[in-house]
C-alpha cells in the first residue's frame, strides 16, 4: 500500500529543507543519495502554491530520511506516523459518509 503524506501536515516540506541545510547537502546531493531525481526533491521542497508537491509516498519520503541521516529506527517511526494520519483521514471520511448518509 502507497501511503501519501500531505506536505503541509505538519510542514513537511519547510522541515525536510531545514534538515537538508543542516547536514549542509545540496538539492542534488540529496538526490544522488536518495536515489531521487533532482526534479523530485525541488518538488517536494517547493511550495505547494507554486507548482510543488501536495503529498509524498512513504517510498520516498524513507530514502530521504535516510539520506538525511535519520537513524532506521526514525524511519520506521515516520511510517508508523504516517499511516497513523492516514487511518485518521478515512475514519474522518467515513463519519462524514455516514452523517451525510443519515440526512438524506
Amino acid at each position: 500500500m502507497q501511503v501519501l503524506i500531505p506536505v503541509e501536515i505538519p510542514e513537511l516540506r519547510e522541515q525536510l529543507k531545514k534538515l537538508r541545510n543542516l547536514a549542509d547537502i545540496s538539492q542534488s546531493e540529496l538526490s544522488q543519495q536518495a536515489k531521487l531525481s533532482f526534479q523530485n526533491i525541488q518538488r517536494i521542497e517547493r511550495d505547494s502554491n507554486k507548482g510543488g508537491a501536495k503529498s509524498i509516498p512513504y517510498e520516498t519520503l524513507e530514502p530521504i530520511l535516510k539520506a538525511l541521516g535519520l537513524p532506521p529506527e526514525r524511519v520506521v517511526d515516520a511510517k508508523q506516523q504516517a499511516s497513523k494520519v492516514f487511518s485518521q483521514m478515512l475514519i474522518e471520511l467515513l463519519i462524514q459518509q455516514e452523517t451525510a448518509f443519515k440526512q438524506q
